[in-house]
């Protein structure tokens, strides 16, 4: 006669327990690391930003703690009406620092019209971040950027001088281009050639700057080899960003007036 550890109700109970408890270990594991993921992933997006802002030397390490003080002492975000170029304070009480203009385009359906960079949202109020020196004025920048390559979008920030024109640097957080190939948008000789090339010919609002091969002149930079529909989707991203449906007006308003006056202290600082 066979035991009750034989039985199939005992057997089926056992895996029952046993998988109900290691899912709840999975759970609780992912619940309790969820906080620390956030906050790597967020450091991680504002390393990209120290970096092509130019506060990072190549292949310097700095922990977590190190890149939040350097971003923090170095870079203001601001928000910014897209149609108008001006600066706003907050959207509905939520300030510069925790304001999400992509999460908030999405949850009011502002959906942005065709465009080639497949660019789907199209928020009201933008967020961008001024470098700033010491005394608190803006040195350079940094615009998000996203669209789409040939695997899928690719999300990263641009840096632009302080005359609204010069392109200061450009580098991504995440795609999912192919390795070697559309993947080199991460080579630092690519993501250098950006460096000093004009966004905009003198007097015009119109987008100029494009990835094309054998690039020549301040108004093109090389396409990536063998990547030609990931150097297509680039110059997109720079179409629509650049333009008037992206920072357009911010720009030219910075070229018109030169970058806003800042205080020295990051927005939710300031009294």
């Amino acid at each position: 006669m066979a035991g009750k550890k034989d039985s199939p109700v005992y057997i089926a109970g056992f895996a029952v327990a046993v998988c109900l408890v290691c899912s709840l270990g999975v759970s609780g594991a992912a619940i309790f690391l969820k906080s620390r993921q956030e906050e790597n992933a967020t450091v991680a997006r504002q390393k990209k930003v120290l970096d092509v802002a130019g506060l990072l030397r190549p292949g310097q390490e700095l922990g977590n703690d190190d890149v939040q003080a350097l971003f923090e002492e170095r870079l203001v975000p601001a928000l910014v009406d897209r149609e108008t170029g001006e600066l706003v304070a907050d959207v509905d009480g939520v300030g510069p620092a925790d304001y999400e203009p992509m999460e908030a385009a999405k949850a009011n359906n502002l959906v942005a019209p065709a465009n080639a960079a497949k660019v789907r949202f199209q928020p009201s109020v933008a967020k961008v971040y001024f470098l700033i020196d010491e005394k608190g004025a803006v040195k350079k920048v940094i615009l998000p950027i996203e669209g789409y390559g040939l695997w899928g979008f690719l999300y990263g920030y641009l840096a632009m001088e302080a005359d609204g024109v010069t392109i200061a640097g450009i580098t991504y957080y995440e795609h999912a281009e192919t390795p070697g190939l559309g993947g080199e948008v991460d080579n630092p000789n690519w993501k250098g050639s950006w460096k000093g090339k004009k966004a905009f010919q003198e007097g015009s609002d119109e987008v100029a700057i494009e990835v094309v091969k054998n690039a020549r002149g301040e108004f093109q930079v090389d396409a990536l080899t063998g990547a030609t529909i990931t150097s297509r989707g680039v110059t997109n991203m720079m179409d629509f960003w650049l333009g008037q449906n992206g920072y357009g007006p911010f720009l030219n308003k910075i070229r018109q007036s030169g970058p806003p006056q800042l205080d020295a202290a990051p927005a939710e600082e300031q009294s």
